[in-house]
């Protein structure tokens, strides 16, 4: 076995950081419209924080698995979620 040997705190990499926020910050103010609600639908409203003019909604009962893939939502604000 062949054993290199260094110089003990010696810097192997050095980089500068990269702190630019994500171009597709999550939308905020998530809320249910309140008089939409029934027993098998909701619609939900929310503020986008950036320029997206598509999102991916993924509404189930709580505990159940997260998603893997989905289809992208056209539309400005607001979407009904049936079940």
């Amino acid at each position: 076995m062949n054993q290199e040997s260094g110089t003990p705190l010696t810097v192997l990499y050095a980089s500068n950081g990269n702190c630019t926020p994500p171009t597709c910050p999550k939308p905020t103010a998530l809320s249910v419209v309140t008089d939409s609600v029934q027993q098998h639908s909701a619609t939900l409203d929310w503020v986008e924080s950036g320029s997206a003019t598509q999102w991916e909604i993924y509404a189930v009962p709580v505990g159940s698995a997260l998603p893997v893939n989905g289809q992208p939502l056209s539309t400005t604000t607001g979407r009904l979620i049936t079940s």
